[in-house]
């Protein structure tokens, strides 16, 4: 298991116009599995637009 805890939104950002909340646990960006804040930054940036996180939560959309 593992994954990637979200401890800040940052104001006005995609993410705040989503569900994603501090304290969120993100386990995939996409497909990829993610465990370190490094594997997850750097999914994010291969994403082309639209990037969906399976996280505790569910799955949440950011983007366009």
């Amino acid at each position: 298991t593992g994954g990637v805890l979200v401890t800040e939104v940052e104001p006005d950002s995609p993410a705040s116009a989503s569900e994603i909340k501090p304290d969120t646990l993100v386990t995939h960006v996409g497909k990829k599995s993610v465990k370190t804040p490094a594997e997850f930054y750097q999914a994010v940036r291969e994403s082309d637009g639209e990037v969906t996180l399976e996280t505790d939560a569910g799955k949440i959309t950011i983007g366009n």
